[in-house]
C-alpha cells in the first residue's frame, strides 16, 4: 500500500520507543490489534475528520498510477470489522506481489479484540484468537494456519490478578511443546522484584530490579534493572533506569516528569550507551504538553552531534485535546545540515493537507496533495518533476 508510507514510516519506529518500558515476556494485548488495523495505521486523522459521525464503509480507489483497491467495513461503534486489501503487497523470493487478502475482526463488549482472522491467495489461512481474565489481562492467545495450530501463549497470575507466568508454546505434528516460561516474583510494595526466563525447563536468564543485594549474584545469564529517583534544578522529578547485561554495552533511561494541571506526566526521555564506563547519549524524546506542545525525537551519532530529528508540533484546546500543526522529519550531517527529510502541514481540523519531500540544499524531490470533499470523500496525488504520477481516492459512508 504505497500510499501508507507518507503518513507510517516517519512516524512508528520514534512512538515506538517512547512506549513505557515493559517487563520481559509480557505482550500487551492492547497493542495486538494496532498490527493487524491497517486503516487506523493508514488514516489516524479520519476521528477529526468525521466528527460525531459513525463510519459504516471506506473504499479507496485507483485514479491514475498502481494503487488497488482497498475496502473497509466498520460495525455500528465504528470498528473495524472486516478489510479486502488488493494493494497488500507480499514477498515472494526476491520480488514483491500484489496478493488480495481479506481480514475479519470479532471484538468483546468492551473493545478487546477477541478474533482476528486473513484469508489471502498469498498463504493459507491464518487465525488468532485471545481469551482474557479481565480487561487487557490475557489468559491465553493461539495462533494457527489453515487447521493447524502454530502457537500459544498462556498467562497465569496472582491471586492479587499481578502476572504470575508467562508460557509460551509451539505446536508440532499436533503436540504443544513448550518454548519459553517467564516467572515473575515481586517485592512487598508489589513492585516487581524479579524475572526468570526458562527454556527446555532451565534458566536462561534473570532480570533483577531489587538492586538492594547488587554483587550478590554477578552471573553471566543475570541482568540487572536498577531504579533511583531525584529531581532536577527545574524542578522535575527524575527516574533513572538502568540496565547492565554481562557481555554487552550498559544503558540507562533518565525519565523527567513534570506536573501539568496538577497531573504528574512524561516530559523528556534520554537515552545512554555505557561503554567502559563512558556514557553516550543516543536519542532524546520530548513529549508534548500544553505548556510545550511539540514532541522532538532525535538521534545521536557517535560524536554525540544530531544524525536525525522527528518533530511535531501541536495546538491544544484543552488540556487533553491536541490538533496537529506542522510535522518534519530530517536527516542531518555531520555539520547538522539537513540532507533529506520531509515536512508535513495540517489544517485547523488537525487534517493532513500534504507532505513534501525534499533532498540536499532543500531541494523538493516529490510531493504528496491531500483534498477533501467535505468529510465523504479524500483525494490523494502523489507528485514527482511538476507532474501527478499517482492519485487515488477515499470514499466515505456512514450509519
Amino acid at each position: 500500500m504505497k500510499h501508507l508510507l507518507h503518513f507510517l514510516v516517519l512516524l512508528l519506529p520514534f512512538f515506538s520507543l517512547a512506549q513505557p518500558i515493559e517487563y520481559p515476556g509480557y505482550n500487551n494485548p492492547g497493542r495486538d490489534f494496532a498490527k493487524y488495523n491497517r486503516f487506523t495505521q493508514s488514516y489516524p486523522w479520519i476521528p477529526e475528520l468525521i466528527g460525531d459521525k459513525v463510519l459504516q464503509k471506506a473504499v479507496v480507489v485507483k485514479e491514475k498510477g498502481r494503487q488497488k483497491t482497498d475496502t473497509f467495513g466498520f460495525d455500528a461503534q465504528g470498528r473495524v470489522q472486516y478489510m479486502y486489501l488488493e494493494s497488500m503487497q507480499v514477498k515472494r523470493g526476491f520480488w514483491y506481489v500484489y496478493r488480495p487478502s481479506t481480514h475479519w475482526y470479532v471484538y468483546h463488549p468492551n473493545g478487546q479484540l477477541l478474533n482476528y482472522r486473513v484469508k489471502s491467495e498469498a498463504a493459507k489461512d491464518f487465525h488468532k484468537e485471545w481469551t482474557y481474565l479481565s480487561t487487557y489481562k490475557p489468559l491465553r492467545i493461539i495462533s494457527s494456519e489453515g487447521s493447524r495450530t502454530l502457537d500459544e501463549q498462556v498467562y497465569t497470575y496472582n491471586a492479587d490478578s499481578s502476572l504470575q507466568k508467562n508460557e509460551n508454546f509451539v505446536y508440532k505434528k499436533g503436540k504443544a511443546k513448550s518454548k519459553t516460561r517467564y516467572e515473575y516474583a515481586y517485592n512487598d510494595q508489589k513492585k516487581i522484584r524479579q524475572v526468570r526466563l526458562y527454556k527446555k525447563n532451565k534458566t536462561a536468564r534473570i532480570w533483577n530490579y531489587d538492586c538492594n543485594d547488587k554483587g550478590l549474584l554477578q552471573q553471566k545469564d543475570t541482568t540487572w534493572v536498577c531504579t533511583s529517583q531525584g529531581h532536577d534544578n527545574k524542578g522535575r522529578k527524575i527516574m533513572t533506569r538502568h540496565v547492565d547485561e554481562p557481555g554487552k554495552p550498559a544503558y540507562k533511561y533518565v525519565m523527567y516528569y513534570k506536573v501539568v494541571n496538577g497531573k504528574e506526566e512524561l516530559n523528556e526521555t534520554e537515552h545512554f550507551v555505557i561503554r567502559k564506563n563512558k556514557e553516550r547519549l543516543t536519542y532524546t524524546i520530548h513529549y508534548p504538553d500544553s505548556t510545550e506542545p511539540f514532541y522532538r525525537y532525535t538521534s545521536y551519532n557517535k560524536d554525540g552531534k544530531p544524525g536525525m530529528v522527528n518533530r511535531l508540533d501541536y495546538v491544544y484546546g484543552s488540556a487533553k485535546e491536541k490538533k496537529l500543526v506542522t510535522k518534519e522529519w530530517k536527516v542531518l550531517d555531520k555539520k547538522g545540515v539537513a540532507v533529506n527529510g520531509s515536512r508535513e502541514t495540517f489544517n485547523e481540523k488537525g487534517l493532513p493537507l500534504g507532505v513534501v519531500h525534499y533532498g540536499k540544499q532543500g531541494k523538493e524531490t516529490g510531493r504528496v496533495e491531500i483534498l477533501y470533499n467535505k468529510d465523504s470523500e479524500v483525494l490523494f496525488k502523489h507528485w514527482r518533476k511538476g507532474k501527478v504520477f499517482t492519485s487515488y481516492k477515499m470514499m466515505l459512508w456512514f450509519y
